[in-house]
C-alpha cells in the first residue's frame, strides 16, 4: 500500500468536489484530477495470516471428511468472496485450500465484482418493512 498527498487550497478542493458531485460515476478524468501531481510518502505491506485450522472445515465441506486422498472427489464447490485485489484473493484461496495451485492461472478462477454482477444479471434488493430483513431477487 502506498501513501501520497496533494496540496490543495480550499478553492481548488471545492472545485474538485463540485466536479465530482455532478457525475454519479467517477470517470478516469475526474480521478486523474486527484491522482496526478501527488507527493509520495511511502509504501508498506501487510500480511493477514490465515488461521492455522482454516483448511479443516474447507476440506470437510469439499470432501465430506478431513483427510482427502487421491481417490476423493469433491462434494461441494467452495467459493470465496472478498474485496481484496484479485491476486491477493487467489493467493489466500490457494493457502486456505479453496483452490489448488494448479487452478490459479485458469480462466474465471477469480473474477471482479463487476464481472460477477454481469454474470448474474439484473437483480432487485427488497427490504421487508415489517421485519427489516433484506433479500435479493434475481
Amino acid at each position: 500500500m502506498s501513501y501520497a498527498f496533494k496540496d490543495l487550497d480550499k478553492a481548488e478542493f471545492q472545485k474538485l468536489i463540485t466536479a465530482g458531485a455532478n457525475d454519479k460515476d467517477e470517470d478516469s478524468g475526474y480521478r486523474a484530477l486527484f491522482e496526478n501531481e501527488l507527493c509520495y510518502l511511502g509504501t508498506f505491506g501487510l500480511k493477514d495470516e490465515l488461521r492455522q485450522e482454516v483448511n479443516v472445515p474447507i476440506t470437510l465441506l469439499r470432501f465430506g471428511h478431513t483427510e482427502p486422498n487421491s481417490e476423493s472427489s469433491g462434494q461441494v464447490n467452495i467459493r470465496m468472496i472478498s474485496g481484496d485485489h484479485l491476486d491477493a484473493c487467489k493467493n489466500i484461496a490457494a493457502r486456505a485450500g479453496i483452490v489448488g495451485p494448479e487452478d490459479l492461472n485458469l480462466e474465471n478462477t477469480a473474477i471482479t465484482g463487476e464481472e460477477f454482477r454481469k454474470a448474474i444479471g439484473p437483480y432487485q434488493r427488497y427490504v421487508d418493512q415489517a421485519t427489516g430483513i433484506e433479500s435479493v431477487s434475481f
